[in-house]
């Protein structure tokens, strides 16, 4: 006589089943963060798994990444009586007591991808999969008519996965479904939480990772890129006051020193090079500096330490060393992302430099923070955004004003979520200021400095 055994999974709240059950072939899901997608689809590929009692039903988790997939793989395997299945932590694989398999995959080699016959299919974070994986994917399904959940926070409006959302949005895909999740959605999120997110964070940020909204511009970190790009690179001039922000090279990235206008907010020069030596680029960096009036630096000093900032002391370079650890971090980003938002920022029409402000990401830890960072992948930086954002924030900090805006007031930079510190750089660059200003019989107010 065979064993009954009854498996209980949590309950779905309505559009949650509504989304992740739908009858359609294709069920893609645009949906902000905390909306219990990953739940919801992993209850969705077990209980179909489990109603099937052949040896061939085969069933593959996709994710953009092995660390996501591994997800996956860990809340299928939570819900499941761990006496009654077979499975291998290595290969990210569960066995059904009916014989059927399931599979969790990373998409980072489409190649990976060819090859079985597969019943259905979740592909997690869609908006991040390169869509040459999904082309790979696609070819397992043809067999069994394969069925596919799509979920996943938006991307902005440049992948495979958003087309198709607006597609099926439209009607004009017959096989497909869309659908759209709030966090708010969700009943068992609070709301006070996603109220105290949408004061801390980036408007563009907030909407696409609790409103699951999609943005113009990449990922949705910076908007009004392109409206904030000019024909600004240009040699020094006397009398103006320059900024400059220094990110240095580490293992296979660039050192990127940027220079900016400090009352017009251009970017006048930018210098990207690496593979060489530490004093090289300490000389480097001196004579581009020097050249640009004697411009004060801030530079990224995370994990490098002291002695690159005496090189640069003892080189006569004015420096103000950044480390970039946790919030130090997304207030530099977030500031960044203000003056792209506020178009308060000229940059220069460089490829790289568009690239990776539109190429970076943001995404939500375990602890509910928010995480910057460039995209995955062999190619991918970021030297030239960190850079950016340190001259940036010396702006912000040291006060100077766009000629459109004449008052900058310590109340203004507590609103950029900014703060004033006391580190004697103010004091310098004020005085920088106040020979400029001499020169041209202007009185404009500055930043007070306790």
């Amino acid at each position: 006589m065979g064993r009954t055994v009854q498996v209980t999974f949590p309950p779905l709240y309505p559009k949650q089943y509504e989304a992740i059950f739908s009858p359609a072939r294709y069920s893609l899901t645009e949906a902000g963060t905390k909306t219990g997608k990953t739940l919801g689809c992993a209850i969705w590929m077990v209980s179909e798994a489990w109603a099937n009692d052949t040896h061939d039903d085969v069933s593959w988790w996709v994710a953009p990444i092995y660390a996501q997939a591994e997800l996956g793989f860990n809340r299928m395997k939570s819900l499941l009586p761990p006496d009654l299945i077979k499975t291998s932590d290595s290969r990210l694989s569960i066995v059904l007591p009916t014989g059927a398999s399931i599979f969790c995959k990373s998409g980072e080699k489409s190649d990976n991808l060819f090859g079985a016959a597969v019943k259905r299919a979740v592909v997690d974070e869609a908006s991040r999969l390169r869509e040459e994986s999904w082309f790979a994917l696609r070819t397992t399904l043809t067999q069994k008519r394969g069925r596919v959940r799509f979920i996943g926070n938006p991307k902005g409006k440049r992948n495979w996965f958003w087309r198709w959302c607006q597609l099926a949005k439209a009607g004009q895909d017959p096989e497909a479904a869309y659908f759209h999740l709030r966090t708010l959605d969700n009943p068992h999120v609070s709301r006070e939480e996603v109220e105290r997110a949408r004061l801390e964070l980036p408007p563009s940020v907030f909407e696409e990772l609790y409103e699951g909204l999609a943005q113009e511009d990449g990922a949705g970190v910076f908007r009004n890129i392109r409206a904030c790009v000019g024909e600004c690179l240009m040699s020094p001039r006397t009398g103006r006051v320059y900024l400059a922000g220094l990110d240095l090279a580490r293992l296979q990235d660039y050192t990127v020193l940027t220079i900016m206008d400090a009352v017009t907010r251009q970017v006048v020069h930018i210098e990207r090079f690496n593979e060489l030596s530490w004093n090289l680029q300490v000389e480097r960096v001196k004579t581009a500096v020097k050249r640009y009036n004697d411009a004060m630096v801030m530079f990224d000093a995370t994990g490098i330490g002291d002695p690159i900032y005496d090189q640069l002391v003892t080189a006569g370079v004015r420096v103000q060393p950044y480390r970039l650890y946790g919030e130090a971090k997304n207030q530099l980003i977030e500031a960044l992302s203000i003056v792209f938002e506020q178009k308060r920022i000229v940059i220069p029409p460089d490829r790289q430099l568009i690239h990776e402000l539109e190429s970076y990401e943001y995404e939500l830890t375990d602890q509910g923070r928010v995480k910057y960072h460039a995209p995955e992948g062999v190619g991918m930086h970021d030297d030239m955004v960190i850079s950016l954002a340190l001259v940036n924030l010396l702006c912000e900090r040291s006060g100077y004003l766009e000629p459109t805006e004449r008052s900058f007031s310590t109340a203004l930079l507590q609103d950029y979520n900014i703060q004033v510190v006391p580190s004697g750089i103010e004091y310098a660059v004020q005085q920088d200021l106040q020979r400029f200003l001499a020169r041209r019989h202007e009185s404009r107010q500055l930043v007070e400095v306790e």
